[in-house]
């Protein structure tokens, strides 16, 4: 120890799955910018899902710490820390939000049992200042749940 030399000068190996070329530091250096993540953010302590080990149903994203899909919640989504995606095509958006409610249940029906008469709403709290939140198309729709107005 304490005899360590540097190789330098070395000309570009091959880089395959197959090689046993030296690389230098400048192939390297290009390799981790093309892997790196690119605007992507995710600051944390969390140890759950810093190994990218959230996403654990086929064909699910789970983005963030803490965040899951369940193993049976095929392509399901979970963004936001703590985020879980519990059924089938679900999509949970937000810290903790959870994607519960299978596809085909009836949603939640606010006129039921409603006795006084609509007066008529307005103002800017009505009104879109920017674009729309989609979560689904115009033939697949989606419910979305657990919302406070």
């Amino acid at each position: 120890k304490g005899h360590e030399r540097p190789l330098k000068h070395v000309a570009p190996g091959e880089v395959s799955a197959t090689s046993t070329d030296a690389i230098n530091g400048s192939q390297l250096s290009a390799i981790v910018d093309q892997i790196a993540y690119k605007y992507i953010s995710i600051k944390s302590s969390d140890i759950a899902n810093k190994d990218n080990t959230g996403a654990t149903a086929a064909n699910s994203i789970a983005i963030g710490p803490n965040a899951a899909t369940d193993v049976s919640a095929s392509r399901s989504v979970a963004v936001g820390d703590g985020a879980r995606g519990k059924v089938v095509d679900g999509v949970a958006v937000g810290s903790k939000s959870t994607a519960d409610i299978a596809s085909g249940v009836a949603g939640y029906n606010v006129n039921a049992s409603r006795t006084d008469i609509y007066a008529g709403l307005s103002g800017a709290a009505l009104t879109s200042k920017l674009g729309g939140v989609a979560v689904g198309t115009i033939n697949q729709t989606r419910q979305i749940n657990y919302v406070a107005a």
